[in-house]
């Protein structure tokens, strides 16, 4: 996308990317994007889950985790990504 001025000149371009979650292609075609385009600003938009998985320490993130996954789904996610211990 393009914003333009009054004049029609193009003043900013905006990029979109879509994502999948937790997923390694998706990340490095982010990280593609942004080495290429070089933006002044990278806008990223999570919901409140992932927003609290940035932003909180271990004991609050297994906290989050055991209100919104079963032990089931956990041990899953840990299989997939890993850890970072």
């Amino acid at each position: 996308m393009q914003k333009r001025d009054e004049n029609g000149q193009i003043i900013s371009d905006y990029y979109i990317v879509g994502t999948a979650h937790v997923s390694t292609p998706s990340a490095s075609e982010v990280a593609q994007v942004i080495a290429l385009v070089r933006p002044d600003v990278v806008f990223l938009e999570l919901c409140n889950l992932r927003t609290k998985l940035l932003v909180s320490d271990e004991k609050n993130i297994m906290e989050e985790y055991e209100k919104e996954l079963t032990p089931s789904e956990i041990i899953a996610s840990i299989k997939k990504v890993g850890t970072n211990s």
